[in-house]
């Protein structure tokens, strides 16, 4: 109940402030496993793919210092977002994002 209530209130906020093609959008499959590559443009690129994705489970590799601010912990926590270290070869990371697309 929460996931949907934080994902309508942020879907909400980005339709306000952004132009996004829900017609792209909803030519992503529901089900099965998907890897989708995106140009990271700023801070709003995953919280616009997750929130226009749901109800499909979407997860991505977020940078570990992401977690040093709160609010941000609690989206990707909610997210179920995967820390990864850029500083080295986080293969930790790689393994966590390979068993998300089993899952």
């Amino acid at each position: 109940m929460l996931l949907w209530v934080v994902n309508k209130i942020i879907k909400c906020i980005t339709n306000l402030i952004l132009k996004i093609d829900g017609a792209d959008l909803a030519k992503v499959p529901q089900e099965g496993p998907l890897i989708a590559a995106a140009n990271h443009v700023n801070f709003l690129d995953a919280p616009v793919i997750i929130t226009h994705l749901y109800p499909r489970k979407t997860t991505g590799l977020v940078k570990k210092e992401t977690w040093d601010k709160p609010f941000l912990a609690f989206l990707f926590n909610l997210w179920e977002g995967i820390p990864i270290d850029r500083d080295i070869a986080d293969f930790a990371a790689f393994k966590q994002a390979k068993q998300a697309l089993k899952d």
